[in-house]
């Protein structure tokens, strides 16, 4: 009788006579359980939201909001960022960040989303344009911004 290839040995009659036998991975010691549900992180090492150096949240230095629908709107918020290069010398960097904001019909709620309807597109885009046209404007009044 032929056997598979990869298939365990067997003796003439059909008997398993491999000799490979099943353990289970050793436990940790009490008190060493590793966390679960924080992705192996720590409650105290995980992240705070980043602040601005005094203990007060991050908050964007501009907001541009545009109605789509009823209690519905396209916000991109743009966030100042220091950054220091290598020889020292630091400017400012602008980051943009794009959201939905609408007020659910249920709770009366105010509530974000990061996806978009077609029809919101243009909203998203006119969003963006001023917020690239005020960022132009912002780094042409100050004089260290590097070319």
């Amino acid at each position: 009788m032929a056997r598979k290839r990869g298939s365990p040995e067997s003796d003439t009659n059909g008997t398993d006579t491999s000799t490979a036998t099943l353990t289970e991975p050793p436990s940790p010691p009490p008190g060493e359980l590793p966390p679960s549900d924080t992705n192996g992180t720590l409650p105290d090492q995980i992240p705070k939201p980043s602040s601005n150096g005094d203990g007060e949240p991050r908050r964007p230095i501009h907001v541009l909001g545009y109605l789509v629908a009823k209690d519905t709107f396209v916000q991109a918020s743009i966030w100042d960022r220091l950054v220091t290069l290598g020889d020292g010398s630091t400017f400012m960097a602008h980051d943009v960040s794009v959201r939905k904001r609408y007020r659910d019909p249920q709770s009366g709620e105010w509530k974000s989303l990061h996806t978009f309807r077609g029809s919101e597109l243009y909203a998203v885009l006119h969003a963006l344009t001023q917020a690239s046209a005020w960022i132009l404007e912002a780094r042409a009044s100050m004089q260290s911004c590097p070319s």
